[in-house]
């Protein structure tokens, strides 16, 4: 599933506080969406991790206590578990890389997932559930989940890497247009995540980020970015950089745009469209529809979708709804 329709399908789960488990390879974006869905619904957010927790972390800390005249020992909650504890507001907590926990703190984690109770102690009710892990075919340590604790989530979504919400979200978080473009070039580098045990890194959207912020920072050398996405990415990023640096002026597109030539080189023309895109406003806007009228349409396609992204008020425009009734074969937006 896509992060939409994930998104979508939590909103009418979380409520109802059923647990749900997402899959999917690292980077993709599965800590990001529950971000999301937390600010969305206005929940509070409890970040576990446990792959580094103890046992007693989801049980609580032995202890000897005072029981009237007598002494017992408890489990006494502290940090996260107290918090699930006294929560007084609708609350997220979101059990990050669960398959990577050791079988012990699985079985800690089932009481409270299922029963909401564990060691004389309740959850509260404003708390629910969630989770994420990696595949096991992902090299990413995950030795997989015992299975009374599987079967304790409402159901497991797998997570799928797409890229126009990718770009979406790029363009909301101040990820260079050349980057946006590029993901529009070579779509299949955004999640070519390919489990290795050299310390090199490899492409995922979320060091796809981590190239945006470098060249954010002004650091386009091909040594830094194959660090921070594998070489592969980076070599073919930096090329396409370059193609990017001797565009076209756009100012002359939007003075002649039935003019100015149109080119012909498929790098050109994504790196033009993604430069559009960028540049677009309700001044320019018609000048640029006119100039993507001679472009081939999914290259219009890709210019578009990034252009009403960025500017939603680029969607009432005369020139928009007209290029949307002659363009019905091609695309379809939300509305």
């Amino acid at each position: 599933m896509k992060p939409s329709a994930i998104i979508h399908t939590l909103t009418v789960l979380v409520p109802k506080k059923e647990p749900v488990l997402l899959v999917g390879s690292p980077g993709v974006g599965k800590t990001s969406t529950i971000e999301k869905l937390a600010a969305d619904l206005g929940y509070e957010l409890i970040v576990t991790h446990p792959v580094v927790d103890d046992p007693t972390d989801y049980k609580g800390m032995p202890a000897v206590v005072k029981v009237g005249k007598d002494m017992g020992a408890q489990f006494l909650p502290f940090g996260d578990l107290w918090k699930m504890i006294t929560a007084d507001k609708p609350t997220i907590v979101f059990m990050d890389d669960l398959g990577q926990a050791p079988p012990a703190v699985q079985a800690a984690i089932m009481q409270l997932v299922l029963a909401r109770r564990i060691n004389g102690h309740d959850v509260s009710p404003h708390v629910v559930f969630l989770a994420a892990t990696n595949r096991r075919t992902d090299g990413a340590a995950v030795s997989g989940l015992i299975t009374p604790l599987l079967d304790r989530y409402t159901t497991v979504l797998d997570y799928e890497f797409d890229l126009d919400e990718w770009v979406a979200w790029g363009i909301a978080n101040d990820m260079p247009a050349v980057l946006l473009a590029f993901a529009r070039f070579k779509p299949g580098l955004m999640a070519e995540f390919k489990p290795t045990k050299d310390m090199k890194k490899q492409p995922t959207p979320r060091s796809a980020a981590a190239v945006g912020r470098l060249v954010n920072l002004g650091l386009t050398d091909l040594p830094v970015l194959s660090g921070a996405a594998g070489e592969g990415f980076a070599t073919e990023f930096v090329a396409f950089y370059k193609v990017w640096l001797d565009l076209p002026d756009r100012n002359e597109i939007y003075m002649n745009p039935k003019k100015v030539p149109v080119p012909t080189d498929p790098p050109v023309l994504f790196a033009l469209a993604g430069s559009l895109a960028h540049g677009a406003n309700t001044t320019n806007w018609d000048a640029t529809l006119t100039y993507l009228n001679r472009m081939p349409s999914e290259f219009q396609v890709c210019c578009i979708k990034d252009a009403v992204a960025r500017s939603k008020e680029l969607k009432g425009t005369r020139s928009f709804i007209k290029w949307i009734s002659e363009h019905q074969a091609i695309l379809c937006f939300d509305s």
